[in-house]
């Protein structure tokens, strides 16, 4: 298939579920969502569509984007890991998400405990299927342990 612009209308008068990033797509350059792309999803969903945003943003952030922007019928979060739905969460993956939070501390102690001064972004506390940890602020050598401690 090629561009979305060059298909054919007849084609494109079949399309009933629209899905799409949101980081760096419909984002402002703030990370926002804006409220014209807001009012699209309103008008898109009145006409009858599925709109589903897919990120790798974490679980707790999502919850207020299925929670509180009419039209949002799905949110993927977790880099494809959670499924938002009105009726609440579910896991895409095979795993016991309270074992993994159990992980992440283990982890993190490890690393504090080796002395090394890290932090965990700012919205670990609602991540559920991953950590990240902000490699801006934080040197090669821990990454690569971290690394290898972690897989």
């Amino acid at each position: 298939m090629g561009p979305f612009f060059e298909c054919p209308i007849d084609m494109l008068k079949r399309v009933r579920i629209i899905a799409t990033d949101i980081d760096g797509t419909i984002t402002d350059k703030y990370g926002y969502i804006p409220e014209e792309i807001v009012s699209v999803f309103k008008v898109l969903s009145r006409k009858g569509f599925v709109l589903v945003l897919i990120t790798g943003r974490a679980a707790g952030i999502c919850e207020s984007l299925i929670t509180y922007m009419d039209g949002i019928s799905y949110v993927i979060s977790e880099n494809g890991a959670i499924l938002h739905t009105e009726n609440g969460i579910e896991f895409l993956v095979d795993t016991n998400p309270l074992l993994l939070i159990e992980e992440y501390e283990a982890l993190y102690s490890v690393i504090k405990d080796r002395g090394f001064d890290v932090y965990f972004t700012r919205d670990t506390p609602f991540r559920i299927m991953d950590i990240a940890i902000d490699k801006r602020t934080t040197p090669r050598e821990i990454l690569d342990e971290v690394e290898l401690i972690a897989t």
